[in-house]
């Protein structure tokens, strides 16, 4: 615990708050922000419309939770306010489902942070060495579930529609990361290592090589566009427009409304919430034609 946590819990105590009320209110929503795109993609943040980014004046920054859509070949290259670098190419689907953030003071580090990022499909090449110690980072894919904190690696994930297959390929150039299939096989990736697979979601083949020259000049690459976003673009750091307190959840909200009714009316009834029966189940209906009659048969 830090000097600042310290002396946060210490403080609640003497007023007397609750310390989890305390550590719940530190925490922010994340940020992130777009220095560079290629192609047409499209974000949508929670409860606004979706965003052209080819459209979009640069850097272009936004609360946390989003997803990034493509049809065509396109590539975003962002930053998020805990340090984390990635860039996206699509076609395909890319989200952050949660993404919060511990408060820190003016000049410090970022705060640790929760996230859970969702790719479909497309190629992420993500940098998260810079993620303080204690943070968590979920990454779901349709073929399992990816858990790490600081590597510097990539994945590509393809689905073929006409054969249902799915193939996909993690490289892994610094730090580690775990990957756990559908049937709760663990594969741990370190250093210059390579997983690559291919069959159905819930069992594909997998196959761990060392990583491959391409990847490693990808990873240049994508260095270089960033430093270079990054000196013509402006300062990008100042993510506090698009970072909000976390509000109090929508369990609690409800159970405090219950609690008010509940002390005001104590005999009021209780609400029963009873399942339904379960339905019949239903049929196709096949329709049956007729022959003609003899004047039909006339008419023809």
């Amino acid at each position: 615990m830090s000097a600042q946590q310290f002396c946060l819990v210490f403080l609640c105590l003497l007023s007397g708050m609750p310390v989890a009320r305390a550590q719940s209110d530190s925490w922010l929503h994340g940020g992130s922000c777009v220095i560079k795109v290629d192609g047409r993609a499209g974000l949508q943040s929670v409860g606004t419309a979706r965003v052209q980014l080819a459209d979009a004046a640069l850097p272009y920054y936004y609360p946390g939770v989003f997803d990034l859509r493509a049809e065509a070949v396109s590539t975003v290259y962002a930053k998020t306010s805990n340090g984390m670098r990635f860039a996206w190419s699509g076609p395909g689907y890319f989200a952050f489902e949660r993404f919060e953030q511990m408060a820190s003071g003016a000049g410090d580090p970022p705060g640790l942070s929760r996230m859970i990022l969702n790719l479909r499909s497309g190629r992420l090449v993500l940098d998260s060495r810079s993620l303080p110690v204690g943070s968590q980072l979920i990454f779901e894919v349709p073929v399992g579930r990816i858990t790490l904190r600081s590597a510097l690696w990539l994945i590509e994930i393809r689905y073929d529609e006409r054969s249902r297959i799915y193939t996909f390929q993690m490289e892994c150039k610094e730090g580690s990361l775990r990957y756990t299939d559908r049937r709760g096989q663990d594969y741990l990736l370190r250093d210059g290592q390579r997983l690559a697979g291919a069959g159905p979601a819930s069992s594909p083949g997998i196959e761990i090589s060392t990583i491959t020259a391409e990847a490693v000049e990808r990873f240049g690459d994508v260095a270089l566009v960033f430093d270079q976003a990054e000196d013509l673009a402006a300062q990008v750091g100042d993510f506090a427009a698009v970072m909000s307190p976390l509000s109090r959840s929508v369990n609690e909200s409800t159970y405090t409304a219950a609690e008010s009714a509940a002390s005001v009316d104590s005999e009021a009834r209780p609400i029963v919430i009873e399942f339904a029966p379960r339905t019949a189940p239903l049929y196709p209906y096949r329709g049956v034609i007729r022959p003609p009659s003899d004047y039909e048969t006339d008419l023809f």
